[in-house]
């Protein structure tokens, strides 16, 4: 288990095979760069914390908590308390990643909620605690809980006496009668976090979302208020760089995830993301013009692949030719707009095969030109790149539609020799 702020190097020359391995938030798995390692995992868990963000599917709970004020006591009014429904409770969910939070009110005029009574410039007569939360049943057992998020701005106004907004994760017993918390106060604009590790009893419910407190106010003066927004949180992961070798990955880390992290180590295009699934070496050859990337291979039952490559290389083998061409060509997914995998030509982690896909596989220019990368152990040499028109001549005739024919070779279980 690789812990935040450390780091597991894999430095043997040859393939190297491990049970498993977990990197958590913050750590990183790191390859060296100047031998091209196959590394052999039986199990690998890169996302170890259950990261958890505003998302309107899930925080589809609602809770109000009332008091009597602070002067008047500060009792809990089980008669009116209980669950509210999300919007009752003024957390309006703008879109799916983003919610405004402001002050509750009551349509009831009675002095029992305001006073005088229900009129403009009434003060309230009640503390309204707002809960709007997620909520699972034993799916986070024995997990490290992280609830996240973004204020992107904050006019509520706030301090002794007014209204108060925290983020917490909540452990509660199966019957509720107790329960273990974590909170964090969310004070002004920026990212908070607040986690807690949960029982590993799977009949315990967890909960997350965000609480705001304060006195009831008469509807008419609800703008004078103000509002927090809050936005959701990109997926935190740790950091594997594969350098310019391969990982090959039997269990723990499912295709979604795997692409989830490759998109993050991309950057863009850059190979320099400080998380997520990237690679050193590709970096550097991005950064000195030559078109390098990393690759993935989906290789069945749960198993996946990912490694140093360039793009066109659909089945990770280190060399491009006939056999590329026909799975870009075969997986009949050109310009129609449908989901793609990297084998069936999606080398810009779009999701999609298209002109750009068709542009980085002729940019690279190796085309037939033998193995671009040296498998640790091997001898051999980078074979040299074609003439462009060789190139190009297969590039026009696979993507006018011409059959490719031949027997597919599949990924996952290494590089083929080079000599």
């Amino acid at each position: 288990t690789v812990k935040a702020a450390a780091a597991l190097a894999v430095a043997a020359t040859g393939t190297t095979g491990m049970t498993g391995v977990t990197v958590e938030q913050g750590g990183a798995m790191t390859r060296r760069n100047d031998a091209a390692q196959t590394v052999n995992l039986q199990s690998m868990t890169l996302k170890p914390v259950a990261g958890l963000t505003i998302d309107s599917g899930s925080m589809t709970y609602g809770y109000m908590n009332v008091f009597d004020l602070p002067a008047n006591g500060g009792a809990f009014q089980p008669g009116v308390s209980g669950p509210w429904a999300v919007p009752d409770l003024r957390a309006n969910f703008t879109s799916g990643s983003s919610v405004t939070l402001a002050p509750c009110f009551v349509s009831d005029t009675s002095s029992y909620w305001y006073t005088p009574s229900g009129q403009p410039g009434a003060s309230g007569n009640k503390i309204m605690e707002a809960n709007v939360y997620g909520q699972a049943d034993g799916t986070y057992a024995g997990q490290n809980v992280k609830f996240s998020g973004s204020v992107a701005s904050y006019s509520l106004l706030s301090g002794s006496g007014n209204y108060a907004v925290k983020a917490f994760v909540r452990d509660f017993t199966a019957d509720y009668s107790s329960f273990n918390e974590q909170t964090v106060p969310v004070t002004g604009t920026g990212a908070f976090s607040v986690s807690l590790n949960v029982s590993s009893d799977p009949t315990h419910h967890v909960q997350w979302g965000l609480q705001t407190t304060g006195p009831n106010v008469w509807v008419t003066d609800l703008p004078a208020k103000g509002t927090v927004v809050v936005n959701a949180t990109p997926t935190e992961w740790g950091k594997i760089d594969v350098g310019n070798g391969m990982v090959n990955v039997a269990s723990g880390l499912s295709v979604a995830d795997m692409v989830s992290a490759l998109i993050v180590g991309r950057n863009e295009g850059t190979w320099t993301g400080t998380a997520g699934i990237t690679s050193s070496a590709a970096a550097a050859d991005v950064a000195s013009g030559t078109p390098r990337t990393v690759g993935w291979l989906d290789n069945g039952g749960g198993s996946v692949t990912f490694a140093y490559a360039a793009p066109g290389d659909t089945n990770l083998d280190w060399q491009i030719d006939i056999l590329d061409a026909a799975d870009f060509v075969g997986g009949s997914k050109f310009d129609t707009g449908e989901p793609a995998s990297w084998e069936q030509g999606d080398f810009t982690y779009d999701g999609i095969v298209d002109v750009l896909d068709a542009a980085a596989f002729v940019a690279t220019g190796l085309f037939d030109a033998g193995p671009y990368n040296t498998p640790a152990g091997v001898a051999g040499t980078i074979a040299p790149v074609p003439e462009p028109s060789t190139w190009a001549l297969v590039a026009a005739g696979g993507l006018g539609g011409a059959c490719l024919c031949g027997r597919r070779r599949k990924g996952g279980i290494g590089p083929r020799s080079a000599g």
